[in-house]
């Protein structure tokens, strides 16, 4: 599949919201929001999930014939009027209504729930600078989980024109946490790993790389067995390649760790 790559400006605008005041109007307008499109059993339309506009849809006409489907995950621009009679009952409608500026298909992948061998190199593997870039969000990275999946904004370097495939896995039959001693709370472990499917060419770039993966049963297991204890949150520990040496022997792991809130009964 093709990497969604993000560089330059686009990279720079994730998450920049801002606001336009005055006239009846409240203009909100965002870049690189990531969103899964679903399909609105009540009102017909196909909807944009994003966690701007939780817990209700994102509706923009002519999204259903973008040529996007219900479950792809995105990335889009958006602008949004909520001074807008179409934005004043969003209560009974439960969907907002805006235009597109821009949407990216993201590429998907499912958790895998069984274990590879961490100090065997994989094929064509290759070292990952960060499995969460530093330089967006909170708890030291950007990453969210929409819809059950769980997108990642990861840091490498990668040729002009490379591609690759991306692998995240976790141990499911034996998903056993340990306790942060800083924080107190449980601490799930990931492991991600990124192989070359398509070569590239000079000139060598650091690039971020979005990835979607499917988490919805390993999310199930984690928020049951949380729901038993008292804290609000949990912790997904991301284990990464960081480095690989003496010629593939050696397999130097780091790790990124990203907080989920717990959903309980009200």
């Amino acid at each position: 599949m093709k990497n969604l790559l993000l560089s330059g400006c686009f990279a720079a605008s994730l998450i920049v919201l801002t606001s336009c005041l005055g006239g009846g109007s409240e203009i909100h307008t965002a870049s690189g929001m990531p969103g899964v499109i679903r399909m609105d059993a009540k009102s017909g339309k196909m909807l944009i999930d994003a966690p701007y506009f939780a817990p209700y849809g994102f509706y923009a006409a002519g999204l259903s014939n973008s040529g996007f489907f219900p479950d792809d995950c995105i990335l889009f621009s958006f602008s949004v009027d909520l001074g807008d009679p179409e934005n004043a009952d969003v209560a009974t409608k439960e969907y907002y209504t805006g235009s597109l500026a821009d949407i990216a298909i993201v590429d998907q992948y499912s958790c895998l729930g069984s274990m590879m061998d961490s100090t065997v190199l994989l094929n064509n593997e290759q070292k990952v600078a960060y499995a969460v870039d530093a330089n967006y969000g909170s708890n030291g990275g950007y990453a969210i989980i929409i819809s059950n999946k769980l997108f990642l904004f990861s840091d490498m370097t990668m040729m002009s024109g490379q591609q690759n495939q991306w692998v995240l896995y976790c141990d499911a039959s034996n998903l056993e946490p340990i306790k942060d001693s800083s924080t107190s709370l449980n601490v799930y472990s990931f492991y991600l790993r990124s192989i070359l499917s398509v070569p590239g060419k000079a000139p060598e770039t650091n690039s971020i790389v979005v990835n979607a993966f499917e988490m919805g049963s390993v999310l199930n297991m984690i928020q049951n067995r949380e729901k038993q204890g008292s804290q609000s949150e949990a912790i997904l520990r991301i284990n990464f390649v960081k480095d690989i040496k003496d010629e593939g022997e050696t397999l130097v792991w780091d790790k990124s760790d990203l907080r989920i809130v717990i959903a309980r009964e009200s």
